[in-house]
């Protein structure tokens, strides 16, 4: 089977769509849920919306499980082999969604009523919203072999119409609690809880309509049980190093420096987050055709998806970062107006680390194709979780600032990704040498953007709208013009004037 161009450029299409649509819907909610619950009663909701999410880390790992074993045996073909994971997987989340709803029973009124910090009038509806998130987060770990079948398929389109779908709803549910004159954070809670079963049917009916043959009802298989859990505990081990390094930043930024330089912290991982989900619309695209590609044995296919992806990845990252690095103390001004102390070096660096994203996300991707990962989630895992001691010790003898650290997180994530590769191109037989010949020509895209976004920051001044929108389109343009002529081999700008020329022949030819 060979790669489908087409099918990714298109997929690529539909994530996109998905995540500005609901981007904007949620910017916009954010803002309205605020003026209908007031301070506390959004403080309440995210605070126990936060401990939910942190409860069920060990869902993302299985949901990635799914989402490889299920694409991998599509790739080979096996209808009867899809049957027996999807059965297991299928078993293996209505476990972990019964032990979730267990384990938070046991700790929901000691949490609510004795360890956080809730006003007593609220504690009641808090305990309530407890319950209903965990329900929710319950039927979504359920709905988990669904929705990676549907995935698996490559049916992205789908995928994308149920998330906007959902973020209607939850839009419609802000809009209608703003009007009702009841206990609103304990009916928007039943409202999501509402949202949630709704979205999970979706996924059940649609993989049910169109995938009826590779469904099957849940039955533990002993063989693939075993094989699933050995790489969940792996994805597991690597998810909680993640946790381990954030998590020691923060509390290593609040031990020295206070609330200033996590507030700091916290503003500049939004402006970061934002950028990789964008990043994570093209990848989520090309990942399936990776595994697939991997399980026919079709090992030139890999290598070219891997490259291509990081390449193409890093172009589209970077064609975001350059007009928010010249211009992002004006971003910042008009979206905070006051800045924090930290928070523009902080952004900078954050931008920098996201650099690295479009480069370490096909390595995961092709590293899951193999299904032998231990070897790299220790060593990355045990790579990135140094930023904690290096830090201290930095913190403590050296004094460095709250910006350094993030330095210092920034220089582990280039050594971190180092290793990664090392690994990966041991695991699949890519040549480093062909690795790093292909994306050469990313240097001397990055050293002459670099030049130029530093004289177009020099020479287009200001913090007015305006002028972030000139340097903006300034910057991008220059990028795009680097891109063409250094970033892209003779193929490949040969294959963008042809489609080109085509477009406008076929638009010329039609008036």
């Amino acid at each position: 089977m060979a790669v489908e161009h087409k099918r990714i450029a298109k997929n690529t299409l539909y994530l996109y769509l998905r995540m500005i649509l609901v981007l904007g819907v949620s910017l916009y909610t954010s803002r309205v849920l605020l003026q209908s619950l007031g301070v506390i009663d959004l403080g309440i909701y995210n605070l126990i919306g936060g401990i939910i999410a942190s409860l069920s880390f060990l869902n993302s790992s299985l949901a990635g499980a799914s989402s490889r074993f299920i694409t991998h045996a599509l790739g080979v073909g096996l209808v009867e082999k899809i049957r027996r994971y999807y059965a297991t997987l299928q078993f293996l989340h209505i476990a972990l969604a019964l032990l979730f709803i267990f384990v938070t029973q046991i700790f929901a009124h000691y949490l609510v009523y004795t360890m956080l910090d809730i006003p007593p009038e609220r504690a009641d509806t808090a305990f309530w919203l407890l319950q209903f998130f965990t329900i929710s987060a319950a039927v979504s770990i359920v709905s988990v072999p669904d929705s990676a079948l549907i995935m698996a398929h490559e049916r992205m389109d789908l995928y994308a119409y149920i998330a906007i779908g959902e973020a209607g709803l939850r839009l419609l549910a802000v809009i209608l609690i703003s009007f009702l004159d009841v206990d609103r954070l304990l009916y928007f809670g039943l409202f999501t809880l509402g949202i949630q079963l709704l979205v999970n049917l979706s996924y059940a009916l649609t993989s049910r309509s169109l995938f009826r043959d590779e469904r099957a009802r849940p039955r533990y298989d002993k063989a693939i049980g075993n094989e699933v859990l050995g790489f969940v505990g792996w994805n597991a081990s690597g998810s909680l190093s993640v946790i381990g390094y954030t998590q020691g930043i923060n509390i290593l930024l609040n031990i020295f420096f206070g609330p200033i330089a996590n507030a700091a912290r916290g503003f500049a991982v939004q402006i970061q987050t934002a950028i990789e989900n964008i990043i994570l619309s093209f990848q989520t695209a090309v990942r399936p055709q990776i595994i697939k590609q991997y399980a026919q044995n079709q090992k030139e296919e890999v290598y070219k998806l891997v490259l291509m992806s990081s390449k193409y990845g890093f172009y589209l990252t970077l064609l975001l970062v350059a007009p928010l690095l010249i211009s992002i103390e004006a971003i910042l001004n008009l979206w905070l107006g006051e800045i924090p102390p930290y928070t523009v070096e902080m952004s900078v660096l954050f931008l920098c680390v996201e650099l690295i994203s479009p480069f370490r996300i096909p390595l995961l991707s092709a590293i899951h194709a193999t299904g032998h990962i231990r070897k790299f989630q220790i060593y990355e895992g045990i790579v990135l979780l140094l930023v904690v001691p290096i830090a201290y010790l930095l913190l403590k003898f050296a004094g460095i600032s709250p910006s350094q650290v993030i330095g210092v997180y920034l220089l582990i994530e280039v050594i971190a990704q180092l290793v990664r590769l090392r690994i990966v191109a041991t695991s699949i037989g890519l040549s480093l040498r062909r690795y790093i010949r292909y994306l050469l020509p990313v240097v001397g895209v990055v050293l002459l953007s670099c030049g130029v976004n530093w004289l177009i920051r020099n020479y287009i001044q200001g913090m007015d709208l305006w002028a972030i929108i000139l340097r903006s389109a300034s910057s991008v343009s220059f990028v795009l013009m680097s891109i063409f002529l250094v970033g892209l081999e003779r193929n490949e700008r040969g294959q963008i004037m042809g489609l080109i020329k085509t477009k406008i022949w076929e638009r010329t030819s039609k008036h």
